[in-house]
This record gives C-alpha cells, structure tokens and sequence, in this order.
C-alpha cells in the first residue's frame, strides 16, 4: 500500500521529519538527488545517446536536480546543468554551490541535443500561472527527443488534482520523491508523469490517515476457495436497471459471476424481459413492472428482491423518472444490505433530491462519474475536478456514503479515509464501462467489512481487464463486453501478486 500526499501534507511531513527526527534539510536533499541520479543512471543504460540535461528552477526542486547533478557527474555521466531561475531557497543556493558542473543559462543549451532531460523546475512549489520564460523551456523539453524525467512532480502540474494551467512537463518517468502526490494520479497527471517510481528518501509521518494507494491487499478478497463451500457463500448480488432505450445496460452486470459472486439476478421491466430471456443462463432474469418503456416502482418486486440480496445495484440503463427516484427511495429505506447507486439511480438523486441518502438504513456506495458528480452537487465539472480529494471527501462525510467518483483516476472515499486508483485505460471511455463496474462493486463490496477496499479492487479490475483487451484489440477496438471476458485473467494477475499503481 503506498501513501497518497497533497502538497500541503508533503511539506508537513518534511517539517516533522525535521523537527522529530533530527534530519536536516540538506540530508532530505542529498538523498532524493541519489534517487533521482539512480533512475536516471537506468534509464542511460538504455539509451544511445548519454548526454543529460538537468533543467533547475529557483527552489527544493531545483536543489534536488543540482544534488542530482553531483551524484551523477561524481559517477561518470556527461552532465549537463541550465538554470531557469536564479536560486533562491537556501537549500538550493546551497546545493547550486556544492555542485561540480558548470551551470548554463537557456539560450546557451536550447539549441543542443540530450539523450536525458531532468526537469527540476517546479515540483510541489508551483505557485499560479507558469512565466513566459518558463513556458519556452518547457516547451523545449517537449519538443526534444530525449528521454524526460520529471523529479517529484512534471513542472506544470498541480500536485493536488492534476489539472494543468498554461503548459506542464511531459515526462516518460516520473520519480515520486518520498511519496506519491494525489495530482500523479488524477486529471491530466496520468497523462504528464508517465511511468512513476516511487522512491524512500526517509520522510517520517505525523500521527494521521493519508489517501492510499492499494496494492496486494486486494488479494485477501480472492482467498482459496473451501472444496465445501457453496455459491450462497459467495455473496447474493441484485441488479435493477434497463429500459427500451438501454435495454442491454443490466446485462452487462454479469461481470459480477466472473469475479467470484455465487448468485447474479437481474432484475428488468416487464416491457424487455422476453428480449433478454436465456442471453445469460447463469444469471437469475427477475421480471418487473414496466411503464412507458421504464421500469416502474414496484413495491412488491422490491420486497422479495431485498429478502434474495446481499448487494444491490441499481439505476444502469434505467432512464431518468420519478419511478427510479421512487425505487431508490424505497431501497435506501427498506433494505439492510450494500446498495450501489449508479448512472440513472444518481441523476434522479440529482433531480429531485439528495438530501433522501441521509434516510437510509444500508451501507451505500455512489459510483458517478466526474459529469454525474458534477450533478449531484450542483457544481461544474471544471469545480469537482479542482476540487479533487478535500471535496470528494467532504461529500462522502456530509451523506454519509462510500463515493466512487470515477475518471481515470478514480476518488475512492467515506470522508474520513481515501483510496485512489490509477490502473485503466482509455478504453474504458466506451459505453457500458460503468455498467461492469457496478456488477463488479456489488460483488466485491458484500465480501469484505472494509468497503473500500472492495471498491478499490473493483476498480483495479475493472482498469486491469481494460488494459489486458486493448494490448489485445487497442483501445478503439475494446467493448464492455470484451472487457468482462478479461475480468478472470485479471483475477489471476491479482492471485498471483502482479498489482500495479498504474
């Protein structure tokens, strides 16, 4: 499990590293310019061209490159230093004057050709919108052939949501010095950072829960199955979703067999129920009643479904009315298992009223994504993503819910603890995507206590069996469907200890 900082808490921890243990700055510098300088050293060995450029700003990120640039002439390398900026910080003027390599200004290095580039400009200390002159070098990073490796965080990039301003640093490494930063993996980060490395340079942490990252913990949700259990051990999952117009929508909830869920109903209105009859002979099909091509609120269909589950999901496919609202309403009411809200489910809550989930007697999980949020709050999408984690949290406390907020990085929360993750593919920006997902979080959320994980292991599969097909299929070609086939294969992975952050 690797911790998640903002910048805010990556600079408290460095301060209780200082002050608790005894590490000065200088140290935490020394070492970060060491890892970086390893990275960089592998990342040599596999080009033809040896040659490295370490671009310096005016602050700790620029020391950590002019502590880098030491490392690395120290050992051999064909070192390079620009200086963007005039030092400024004490530890980077310190760590400028301890450095062997003679320091250029851009105009004398923009015209030359490296095999590396090392960008050090910004880090977490970015402030507003990028000078002009900034700008040109970055722009000079991009539009060079080498090999980029971003220190800590690419310049350009907001540390906290990954949101970029004028321009941000493209990187194909990126080294997370002493932790992960929540913008690596949100927004554009996935974009920026490339292959990210995490690198231990000593930090110690106040008493306090972090946002995370998980890693093999999800593999106690796949421990060896007993020769004498049953497929009622193994979670009783209820979907209710579809209309004419979204008729598939709940099918695709079969997902949910494929990771482990021992019984699958799929409850749909009447008007559609003939259609899907046989299409999945493992899946219980449960007819309901229908009105104008929607599902209708059926008071006694819900009682008998909520006394056969463990988990609910509801709202794929659904259309947006007051029935689906009605529905919602009676489960958050009735119900004492796990109920997933998803798609239509949430924009009737967006509708005709939120306030309804401070009512409930179950545990929920709202799976939206970022336009879905954006509803549900009343806010646009451009404020949920710069909200990033403090808002997503404050959400998921204010309701009391388990919040999904899906993209590619998807804000796993209950307003206290925060799960992130980063494992996907643009493949997934494909109809249907959503709908797997819910099968897949009503399924793993009834096996466990700890509904985040379960949530996070939904989305670490759902990512996972996304980038399996499209290494097969690409990304244009992948479909939900195709997706759902890869579920096992990604189990596998899982069972067998290969969990990625990415």
């Amino acid at each position: 499990m690797f911790n998640v900082l903002t910048c805010a808490e990556m600079r408290e921890a460095e301060e209780y590293t200082f002050r608790e243990k005894g590490v000065s700055a200088q140290d935490l510098t020394e070492r970060a310019g060491v890892k970086i300088a390893d990275t960089a050293t592998e990342i040599l060995e596999k080009l033809a061209d040896r040659s490295v450029l370490i671009v310096c700003g005016s602050g700790n990120n620029g020391a950590d490159g002019y502590s880098a640039a030491r490392v690395l002439s120290k050992n051999g390398a064909h070192v390079s230093v620009c200086a963007v900026f005039k030092p400024k910080s004490e530890e980077c003027i310190r760590q400028s004057k301890l450095c062997p390599v003679p320091v250029h200004a851009f105009s004398t290095v923009k015209g030359r050709k490296f095999g590396l580039m090392i960008d050090c400009i910004y880090g977490t200390g970015l402030q507003g919108e990028i000078p002009a002159h900034a700008a040109e070098v970055i722009s000079y990073i991009n539009s060079s052939r080498a090999h980029v490796l971003a220190a800590d965080i690419p310049s350009g990039l907001n540390g906290d949501n990954g949101l970029i301003g004028k321009i941000a640093v493209c990187a194909d490494t990126t080294v997370a010095v002493g932790a992960l930063k929540t913008g690596l993996l949100l927004a554009s980060g996935r974009d920026c950072c490339g292959e990210i490395k995490v690198c231990d340079i000593g930090l110690a942490y106040p008493t306090r829960q972090y946002a995370h990252v998980y890693g093999k913990e999800l593999v106690t949700l796949f421990p060896k199955r007993k020769s004498c259990s049953d497929k009622g051990d193994y979670g009783r999952v209820s979907v209710i979703g579809g209309s004419e117009s979204y008729s598939g929508a709940p099918l695709l909830s079969v997902g949910a067999l494929r990771v482990g869920a021992g019984y699958l109903r799929i409850c749909v209105p009447a008007c559609i129920f003939d259609g899907l009859a046989g299409r999945y002979p493992e899946a219980i099909l449960t007819k309901m009643l229908s009105d104008g091509g929607v599902l209708a609120f059926d008071k006694t269909a819900l009682q008998e479904i909520i006394k056969q589950s463990d988990a609910i999901a509801v709202g794929m496919g659904c259309c947006t009315d007051s029935a689906i609202y009605d529905t919602v309403v009676f489960l958050l009411q009735n119900f004492k298992g796990t109920l997933v809200l998803d798609a239509d489910a949430l924009n009737s809550l967006a509708r005709f009223g939120t306030d309804v989930l401070k009512t409930k007697k179950c545990k929920v999980i709202l799976t939206p994504h970022v336009k879905e949020f954006a509803r549900l709050c009343g806010k646009t999408v451009e404020e949920v993503v710069a909200g990033g984690v403090p808002f997503a949290k404050k959400f998921a406390a204010d309701y009391n819910v388990i919040l999904m907020v899906k993209s590619n990085g998807t804000i796993i929360t209950d307003g206290k603890r925060v799960a992130v993750n980063a494992v996907g593919s643009p493949a997934l920006a494909k109809c249907g995507s959503g709908d797997v997902l819910a099968g897949l979080v009503a399924a793993l959320a009834v096996r466990t206590e700890n509904k985040i994980l379960g949530c996070a292991c939904a989305s670490w599969l759902l990512g996972m069996s996304a980038s399996l097909a499209a290494a097969d299929l690409s990304e244009y070609g992948v479909l939900a469907t195709d997706v759902i086939k890869y579920l096992p294969q990604a189990v596998k992975m899982l069972q067998n200890g290969e969990t990625s952050i990415q």
